[in-house]
């Protein structure tokens, strides 16, 4: 697993991602990925396997930091000499098991899709360390490729919740004014902040693991 980072011609970082290897890179690949015209775009390594491996998902916390998740993990990620490289890593919270799918932070506090289902972990004293286990909100399926997924908080203040068909949420639970009434192979919805549905947005997604919300002078745009 290595980081890239991406970034224009003109300096400004526009997105971070991850990029899966197999074995160890080319010396090539150590100096960073060139495209057609290196001048505009390139993609620079700032951190190695090393600090987190088997990464299922990433997220930034209000002041930017970087937080990662794999098995057994939630990790955040710091450049501690602030070269551009990430050279340590901190436990958020050792668990759970088999990682975290989805993350977003709200506030101090971290929404994740693992474990148990839907949780929360607060950092009441803001010392960048979850304070215990989280709180579950929700009962879900998690860990598998077509459990529980993607989570995004929206300009709304709600959290948006991204599912397989076998994640677990009871059709109970999508009511209300939701178009959705029953749901089938998967389902995007949007509850609040304690996990209380509001309604289901769209079905038959089961395997989609991204989840992108836009601004849009109508609401909100998608992208999935």
């Amino acid at each position: 697993m290595t980081f890239e980072l991406m970034r224009t011609a003109s300096g400004p970082i526009f997105i971070l991602t991850l990029i899966l290897a197999q074995g160890a890179p080319a010396a090539e690949e150590e100096k960073g990925f060139l495209f057609a015209d290196p001048d505009v775009f390139r993609i620079e390594k700032i951190g190695s396997d090393a600090l987190a491996t088997n990464i299922y998902s990433l997220t930034l916390d209000p002041r930017g930091r970087i937080h990662v998740s794999g098995p057994g993990y939630i990790r955040r990620l710091e450049d501690t000499d602030s070269d551009g490289i990430l050279d340590r890593a901190v436990d958020f919270y050792k668990g759970p098991a088999r990682g975290c799918q989805g993350m977003v932070f709200h506030d101090a506090a971290l929404y994740t899709t693992g474990g148990r289902g839907l949780e929360r972990y607060d950092d009441a004293n803001g010392d960048g360390i979850a304070d215990g286990p989280p709180k579950l909100l929700l009962p879900l399926s998690t860990g598998g490729e077509h459990g529980s997924h993607a989570l995004r908080t929206g300009p709304d203040g709600s959290l948006y919740f991204l599912g397989g068909n076998y994640c677990g949420l009871p059709h109970s639970r999508v009511k209300g004014f939701s178009p959705v009434k029953h749901y089938y192979a998967g389902i995007f919805c949007r509850m609040n902040l304690e996990a209380k549905l509001d309604r289901g947005l769209e079905r038959g997604n089961a395997q989609r693991l991204r989840l992108r919300l836009r601004p849009h002078r109508r609401g909100l745009r998608l992208g999935l």
